[in-house]
């Protein structure tokens, strides 16, 4: 007579297995939501700043075609041009910096305008 073996099953060891397995997918999803809030957030600023260097160009280009700079102060947007000292001068053109700030975001580019363009300054 041959020995009989008894074979035990283990029926816990697959509940503690799916657990894992939940436990590991809760945390890689809380990791790509996480990477995905960060990605938004980036993206997020970086439009912001085109829309503040768009707003500056747009006032520069206004004051170079001898317009008036547009109103664009409001309660998320902020429009500063001041007169740049020093640079080389030219004959009724002064250069100028126009400062942009958009829900945080602050541009700002110089240029040359007429001189008229700066002489009540915003």
């Amino acid at each position: 007579m041959t020995p009989t073996r008894h074979i035990t099953r283990r029926r816990g060891f697959v509940m503690i297995d799916m657990i894992g397995g939940l436990i590991l997918a809760t945390v890689l999803l809380l990791v790509v939501v996480g990477a995905v809030r960060q990605y938004q957030s980036g993206a997020l600023q970086v439009a912001r700043a085109r829309q503040a260097a768009a707003l500056a160009e747009r006032v520069l280009v206004d004051l170079q075609l001898g317009r008036e700079a547009p109103n664009l102060d409001d309660g998320d947007t902020t429009v500063t041009i001041r007169a740049v000292d020093g640079g080389e001068s030219f004959a009724a053109k002064k250069w100028v910096s126009v400062s942009v700030t958009y829900l945080g975001r602050t541009v700002e580019i110089t240029g040359v305008v007429p001189a008229r363009a700066v002489e009540a300054p915003r």
